[in-house]
């Protein structure tokens, strides 16, 4: 897939987002690694980082979430069972 596109089952991620999130996800990169490096990069498997929090604060020593973030996310997940 190349940048910018939606693989099958994306569009229904950004469907949840939407509703999840009241309003447009951010289509883009993270600056730090994640799985995806494996998943997307090594075996080519359509791959959707999505979580709650700040990627200023992510994976550092003074990492922090808001609530709010959490219970977006989790309601972003549980629109999938």
């Amino acid at each position: 897939m190349g940048a910018g596109r939606i693989a099958p089952g994306g569009a229904g991620c950004r469907g949840n987002v939407q509703t999840a999130c009241r309003g447009s996800p951010v289509v883009g990169k993270w600056l730090f690694s994640t799985n995806g490096v494996g998943s997307m990069g090594t075996c080519g498997v359509p791959t959707i980082g999505f979580g709650p929090g700040d990627e200023a604060d992510a994976h550092t020593v003074n990492e922090r979430v808001a609530i709010e973030h959490l219970v977006m996310a989790t309601q972003f997940y549980a629109a999938f069972r």
